[in-house]
């Protein structure tokens, strides 16, 4: 039962990325530009199928994503299991990410914000939807 919520709240992420803007699906098909060649910041977030604090955050984020996927991009980068780690260790190469990705692969429920190739917010185990909200806006009037 535990496992089919989780799989649900990470299909509802997935469902809200799906429905970003045309330029926001670009950039995540491009993951090479996520972090070069436009400027809005970039959340990131470390997640792991198996992590309490990943299950607490994932429903929130969705409604995130939902209100601010225009605004900000966001990568997923998966670390449930060493296939899952490999290929998020090659999509945060693509994107730029690799150092942050290499420092955080074993911290499942990390969520970063990267403004002008800069790390500017960084969060470790919390859920709290008011306060990532707090981080997207203050990324975004900085």
């Amino acid at each position: 039962m535990k496992r089919s919520m989780m799989i649900f709240a990470f299909s509802l992420l997935l469902l809200a990325v799906a429905v970003m803007s045309a330029s926001a699906q670009e950039m995540m098909a491009k993951p090479d530009n996520m972090i070069s060649e436009d400027d809005r910041p970039v959340v990131v977030f470390v997640r792991a199928d198996w992590c309490p604090y990943c299950k607490a955050l994932e429903p929130k984020m969705s409604k995130l994503v939902e209100q601010y996927g225009n605004k900000l991009k966001f990568v997923t980068l998966d670390i449930t299991n060493q296939a899952a780690t490999e290929k998020s260790a090659m999509l945060a190469k693509e994107a730029g990410l690799a150092e942050f990705f290499e420092m955080n692969k074993t911290k499942a429920s990390t969520m970063a914000i990267f403004k002008d190739k800069k790390k500017v917010y960084s969060l470790f185990h919390n859920s709290d939807e008011k306060e990532v909200a707090a981080a997207f806006e203050k990324a975004l009037n900085d």
